[in-house]
């Protein structure tokens, strides 16, 4: 069973369900007792489960994963060691591996880990993106953007890898390139303020002014005192002609902690 866990970044882990009879009942209480938050009592199950049958690489993994709700990263990354070198053929351990190196910016080590997850599984699109992530961090950007592309030709519609090639395509100034990752996105993710805020700089790059002051009213609608989006709402209204609706912006988003805005309203609105 998949599972998205939150550290510092966000990771896929794995936590495996085991039925082994000497110690199914520590184990599967320990799932139960993980999902309901009781991390301290699921991670003295796999103790226990651990004690009895030393030899079973699933349970590392779990007892890896609930360490690292536990913020024990050391003790999470000796587990999931130690799983891979029960089973040097588990892609979980590996992708677990990862993640958790990646959370603690050991950033060339999780890369490999990765990469031995594609070795294995070259189908794995979350490990192309993940590894990805690890290649941005480590100022690798065009292994990084080839990743999440890898990742996209595993899944069409995988929408976190087509945001990331939407910003990587953004900062180069290739608006409309990004403006077609950042749609499939938003088809999938109507109300996330991060895409229609790309959306928005994207079209103004183009000049689609218009696209622009309704991709910033719509995060507007979603969120009031989005003090950038009031900002940018009013270029795109002050480039429309707009100069009093884009006064009325700007004053919002200086109200709204935007610094930039108040010298913005002293060179446009002040005259």
């Amino acid at each position: 069973m998949k599972w998205i866990a939150l550290i510092v970044l966000t990771a896929t882990i794995n936590f495996i369900s085991f039925s082994q009879e000497s110690c199914a009942s520590y184990n599967n209480s320990a799932i139960d007792k993980y999902f309901e938050d009781d991390y301290e009592g699921a991670l003295s199950d796999l103790d226990k489960c651990i004690a009895l049958n030393p030899k079973i690489g699933h349970h590392y993994l779990n007892r890896g994963n609930t360490k690292l709700k536990l913020n024990d990263f050391s003790g999470a990354l000796d587990d999931f060691q130690e799983a891979i070198d029960l089973n040097p053929d588990d892609v979980n351990a590996y992708f677990n591996l990862g993640s958790a190196k990646l959370n603690q910016g050991m950033y060339d080590e999780a890369i490999a880990d990765f990469s031995t997850v594609i070795e294995l599984d070259p189908k794995d699109k979350e490990a192309y993106y993940f590894r990805g992530l690890a290649q941005e961090q480590s100022d690798q950007t065009k292994k990084a953007f080839k990743d999440y592309s890898e990742a996209i030709e595993v899944d069409s519609k995988y929408s976190d890898a087509h945001f990331k090639i939407g910003v990587s395509l953004l900062e180069n100034d290739d608006f409309e390139e990004a403006l077609t990752h950042f749609s499939k996105v938003l088809k999938q993710n109507p109300d996330n303020v991060n895409v229609l805020f790309n959306i928005g700089i994207a079209k103004l790059g183009i000049g689609n002014y218009t696209g622009a002051r309704t991709a910033f009213s719509n995060i507007i609608d979603i969120d009031n005192e989005n003090g950038d989006a009031y900002y940018q709402r009013g270029v795109a209204n002050y480039d429309l002609g707009k100069d009093v609706d884009a006064c009325e912006d700007w004053e919002s988003s200086k109200e709204l902690g935007q610094e930039k805005a108040e010298q913005t309203i002293d060179k446009y609105c002040n005259k």
